[in-house]
């Protein structure tokens, strides 16, 4: 069995539906429940190929704990945008889960890859829980490779509804040169 994979949550709207999508997710065979207590309010699935995934619903941010995380997805909120820029150069792999997709920050002026987010994910439940469901995205990041990742996420593009892809920024090779 491959280790654990986690997965921070900085957004409390996408976490209320992730809680909720993963258990459909779970409930409709695509994936295994964890059965176990791993604390506070959050979920586990494992997936089709054996991948134990925790979603950490995170309330204040630490960047101790975004550090222990294989990837985060984060609102844009001016305080978010200020821990997530003091991980610039530490490898964590942000995902910016905003309204400002696909453009900068109308609090700081920063462009998603300025501003130390890897990922834009255009704000929509639906397409986050796609990213983070994706086995090729799991292992892409789970390996930190970069033509992996980029691979996946063009994938999962492909089968989006919307026209609006997750975009990888420049500062992902960055994020991948350095480890965690």
């Amino acid at each position: 069995m491959k280790k654990e994979f986690k997965i921070a949550i900085a957004t409390k709207d996408l976490s209320d539906y992730l809680e909720f999508s993963i258990k459909s997710f779970i409930f409709g065979g695509r994936a295994k429940e964890l059965p176990r207590d791993i604390g506070g309010k959050c979920c586990g699935f494992r997936t089709q190929n054996d991948r134990d995934v925790i979603l950490y619903p995170i309330g204040i941010l630490d960047e101790r704990k975004l550090l222990s995380c294989n990837l985060v997805i984060a609102a844009c909120t001016p305080g978010v945008e200020d821990i997530i820029e003091e991980t610039i150069g530490k490898g964590l792999i942000v995902g910016r889960y905003s309204k400002f997709y696909p453009g900068k920050s109308a609090y700081t002026r920063r462009t998603p890859g300025e501003g130390g987010y890897s990922l834009d994910i255009p704000k929509s439940p639906t397409i986050a829980f796609e990213l983070l469901t994706d086995d090729s995205v799991l292992d892409g990041l789970d390996n930190r490779t970069e033509q992996e990742i980029v691979k996946a996420i063009e994938s999962v593009n492909t089968k989006l509804e919307r026209k609006d892809p997750i975009i990888i920024t420049p500062y992902l090779h960055s994020a991948l040169s350095r480890e965690v």
